[in-house]
Formats: structure tokens, sequence, C-alpha cells
């Protein structure tokens, strides 16, 4: 590309670099692992393990550890467990941002800055062997920070859309069978093309117990390959097991990697998984994130800090 190029091309790659902060700061992996199958991996928890109803321990699961007093005794075993997915479970997924930083090149010095947010609900339609094969999902907000005006894609807020997985496929049309606009499938098939199966992460912390105050390097490979839509060379430098609260386990974790979109512009997390021990999904992942790279030529810059958090709700 031609950063030098016309003021266009410079408020494309403005533009483009608020779409890359909007992606990791909204990782699709971790908002959808509660509709995930599961896989042969399993166990029990232990110490303190979670009792009562399915729905009680989503409801604990759910609420934030936020301000809560963790369970550190170093040593102490956690078993997670994977749990199926059920027709009629409905979701919510939260993403929200804030963002700052800025853009330099020959034209000028253009300020990044303001908020993100995503939010949508999910439906599970149809399960077939523990795998979810068709839900239905509508967004109620989408904030990206891009002027509509630019061209990128994005969803219909307050449309629902239905989600077939059919062999390693997807089949996206609107409620009622009508078909969807080219741009909207555009945007639904990347959201949406892998979706079948649990995620790596779930797989990773449900394979073996772990234990409070340790180093997970599996979770954190795991961690890596989910989070492979949001970059490349995308390596997990740490991720621990510090603590828990009831069905809650917190861990934390830094990231590093190339974005996806400008690969001279290098990737820089630190964060905090929450995640529900009986059932392995992440409820919640907050984060700062740093993007800064030049391009070769000297002639383009761009550094932007991103604070961001995901949370999945059970409705």
């Amino acid at each position: 590309m031609n950063v030098i190029g016309a003021r266009g091309t410079h408020r494309r790659f403005v533009q483009a670099g608020l779409v890359l902060a909007f992606m990791l700061c909204a990782s699709c992996e971790a908002r959808k692992d509660m509709i995930a199958a599961p896989g042969e991996v399993g166990g029990r928890t232990v110490k303190g393990d979670v009792t009562g109803s399915s729905e009680a321990k989503t409801a604990e699961a759910t609420a934030t550890t936020r301000g809560a007093a963790l369970s550190y005794q170093p040593g102490e075993t956690v078993v997670f467990t994977i749990a199926p997915p059920v027709v009629g479970d409905r979701y919510q997924y939260s993403s929200t941002a804030v963002r700052a930083g800025e853009v330099k090149s020959p034209q000028g010095t253009e300020r990044i800055a303001g908020p993100v947010r995503n939010v949508r609900t999910v439906e599970i339609l149809a399960v077939q062997d523990d795998l979810v094969r068709r839900y239905r999902t509508r967004y109620s907000i989408y904030e990206d920070g891009t002027d509509p005006a630019e061209g990128f894609i994005r969803p219909i807020v307050g449309k629902w859309y239905v989600i077939e997985y059919i062999g390693v496929r997807s089949k996206i049309t609107a409620e009622g069978g009508g078909a969807v606009d080219a741009s909207e499938e555009q945007f639904l098939v990347k959201e949406y093309k892998q979706r079948v199966g649990i995620t790596n992460v779930m797989a990773a912390v449900a394979a073996a117990p772990l234990r409070i105050g340790s180093d997970a390097p599996e979770v954190g490979a795991a961690f890596a390959k989910d989070r492979a839509n949001i970059g490349q060379n995308l390596e997990t430098t740490k991720m621990r097991l510090v603590g828990r609260v009831g069905d809650i386990a917190r861990f934390e974790y830094e990231l590093e990697g190339e974005a996806e979109m400008q690969s001279f512009v290098k990737l820089r997390a630190r964060g905090v998984l929450e995640i529900s021990i009986s059932t392995s999904a992440t409820l919640r992942d907050t984060a700062t994130m740093l993007f800064e790279g030049t391009t070769p030529d000297g002639s383009l810059s761009m550094k932007v800090t991103v604070r961001g958090e995901d949370v999945t709700t059970k409705l």
C-alpha cells in the first residue's frame, strides 16, 4: 500500500486501525464459548464445588468477581468440566472498549479516541451429537468507531440472523428463511465461519487439573490460537491461574504478536480471563492492549491503546 498517497488512503488506514482495535476488544471466541459444543474431555469441580441447579451455577458464574476476595491457596487443584449446549438457551454477549492514540503521516496527525461497543443476543435452535447446528443472533448495538460512508461492512442492528452449520460450512439466512444482503453475508460468514466444536481454551482448561498460583502454558497456547482472527504470530507469554471465586476461575495473561490488518503494527495485551469451572466457558475478558508500529519507509506510524472488556451473560 502506498501510505503517502491521497488523503483517502490515509483515512482508510485510520479506519482500518479503528476496526483492528475493535476486533481485539470484541474477540469472537470469548463471546461465543457458551454455545460451543463439548468434547470428550471433562472432570469434576473440587474444593468448594458449586451445588444446586445448572441455572444457579450459571447465575453465579456470570456474576463478576471484580472486588471479590479470591481464594488463593497455592497447590489447590481446580478441575474444569464442559457443559453441553441445550436447545432454547439464550445468551447475551457484550463487548466494550475505549481507545486513545494517534496515527501520524505526511498529511498530519490524526487522533483516535472514543468508545466502541457491540451487544448481541444468541438463541440455540438445534443441537445434534452435542454440537450446535443452528442458532439465531441479533445485534442490539454495533458501534465500531468507523464512518458508515467509508463502506466497512457491518450487521443490521435489530435484525435476526439464522446461522446453520452444514458440514464445515455455515449457511446464513434472515429469520423466516429470507436471503441476506451480500454485504451482511460477507460480515457474518467471516464472523461465524468457525463455531462448531469446543474452543481451544475450553479443551485446554478441561484437559487436566490446574493448580492455583501456577502457570498454565497449555491454556496460554490455546488462547493464542483462539485469537488468531485478530493477529498473526501470536504468542501468550503469560497465562496463570491466580484464584477462584465460587464457580469462577481467574487467569492473568499477556499476549503479543502482529496485527492482521497491518502487519507492521505490533500488538501487546495484558488482561484477565474469568472462566466458569462448571462449563469451561469464558465469562469475562478484560484487557489493556497496545497497537504500535511504523512503516518500513517511516512515512506512517500508529500508536493506539485500547482498554476493553467482553462479558457473557445467560438470559
